[in-house]
């Protein structure tokens, strides 16, 4: 009765699919059963090996026959068929936002932006922390704000760098250090700009370039503090202000060092004070601009050393004055002129 009940057809009208077929390029074997088609090909390859072994290593080419990839190793070549080219041909019907432009390779995903963008704040179902401000229209995302705001240290599972002493909550954090900090510069899959010279090592990076660098003011998407009237271009920033600005002094998130009596409100300020205070000189990851001999252990402080010294006056990132005609390299070049209130205006005949 349990199995009758849990049975798909009496959830989705359950009918017979035809399940793709899986044809070997090397003879006639053809199977469904992707296991039995792996088995088959491992034979396959213990021949070629002879094979190259007796006629002197000579290599042989796998092509896909769906698009023009090619290689010389049999189980790269049945990764990409199986589950790569299949993938990327399977998402030929996107879910479309019917009150936006926004569109998504899966339903769930179309669903959650609508509840979160196009819903009326009274009509959500919020889950609220017991612990912070915190809330979600997820029940998952609070799980998981949960585990990684509120559980104990010794009961969180770390996901450590074998290269350094870095350490995550999130195994995604830690392939994203691992790809930033000890990969070599041709094995980094590497984000370009298509506008300007800017790339970097992660996609969302790139997205919060192109959103902050090249939009026009009518196309950037702001994100907007719901208790003063700040704003700004990058979701993360949102939060950041929040826990800086608006919350109680018992509510506040503080990251702390191990080390010594230093606590910062951001974790990356934690971590580059342990970067600049705590490591050993063979451990620090430098930063090395490529113009001069100038080197920081601050990433973010490099930038600013190629944008102040390196970069051209159209490609320099320049902060202006919304009061009057003076402009910057350094946005905290800009903070002191506003705070002086001494605006230069232009002389007007």
């Amino acid at each position: 009765m349990t199995q009758l009940r849990h049975h798909p057809s009496l959830l989705f009208n359950c009918e017979h699919s035809n399940v793709e077929t899986f044809y070997c390029k090397d003879c006639d074997f053809e199977t469904k059963l992707s296991l039995l088609f792996k088995r088959h090909i491992q034979h396959h390859i213990k021949e070629s090996e002879q094979t190259r072994s007796r006629e002197n290593n000579t290599t042989q080419s796998y092509i896909c026959q769906k698009c023009n990839f090619e290689t010389h190793f049999s189980l790269k070549w049945f990764q990409h068929t199986t589950t790569e080219c299949v993938n990327s041909q399977r998402v030929s019907t996107w879910h479309e936002c019917d009150q936006c432009d926004r569109k998504y390779k899966h339903r769930p995903s179309l669903r959650e932006h609508k509840i979160l963008k196009h819903l009326n704040q009274n009509q959500i179902l919020w889950h609220y922390c017991t612990q912070c401000p915190y809330k979600s229209p997820h029940k998952r995302h609070l799980k998981t704000h949960t585990y990684l705001r509120h559980t104990d240290e010794g009961k969180i599972y770390w996901y450590e760098c074998k290269k350094c002493p870095y350490k995550s909550k999130r195994n995604d954090n830690l392939k994203k250090h691992v790809n930033a900090r000890h990969l070599d510069e041709k094995d980094v899959k590497w984000y370009e700009c298509s506008q300007c010279q800017y790339r970097t090592k992660q996609k969302y990076n790139l997205i919060r370039h192109v959103n902050a660098q090249h939009l026009d003011e009518q196309d950037v998407k702001w994100y907007e503090c719901d208790k003063c009237p700040f704003r700004t271009k990058h979701k993360v920033c949102v939060s950041q202000h929040m826990n800086a600005r608006h919350l109680d002094e018992q509510e506040i998130k503080w990251y702390e060092c191990q080390k010594c009596p230093y606590k910062s409100k951001r974790n990356d300020n934690l971590n580059k004070h342990i970067n600049a205070r705590h490591l050993d000189k063979e451990d620090i990851k430098w930063y090395e601009c490529k113009m001069c001999p100038y080197k920081n252990k601050d990433r973010s402080t490099l930038v600013r050393h190629v944008n102040a010294y390196h970069m051209d006056g159209k490609n320099a990132k320049w902060y202006e004055c919304q009061d009057c005609v003076v402009k910057f390299k350094y946005k905290s070049s800009l903070n002191r002129h506003v705070k002086r209130g001494v605006c230069f205006k232009p002389n007007m005949k």
